[in-house]
């Protein structure tokens, strides 16, 4: 699973290639979504993206590529 985020010296979001989807229940490996975007582009990758937002409380976005 590639992964981008503090451990590779970021902090603001991390990055992180889905294994299961549930698109009905919007979930990815178990985390529901805030946002969902379906590129539908590059074979059907899914990434889940982190950011952390102003309270500290991190924001989830699933990306279909």
């Amino acid at each position: 699973m590639a992964e981008y985020g503090k451990e590779k010296g970021g902090n603001e979001a991390t990055v992180t290639e889905v294994k299961s989807a549930d698109f009905a229940k919007n979930t990815f490996d178990g985390h529901k979504a805030d946002l969902f975007i379906n590129t539908g582009q590059l074979g059907g990758k899914q990434y889940l993206i982190r950011v952390a937002g102003a309270s500290g409380k991190p924001t989830l976005i699933a990306i279909h590529l």
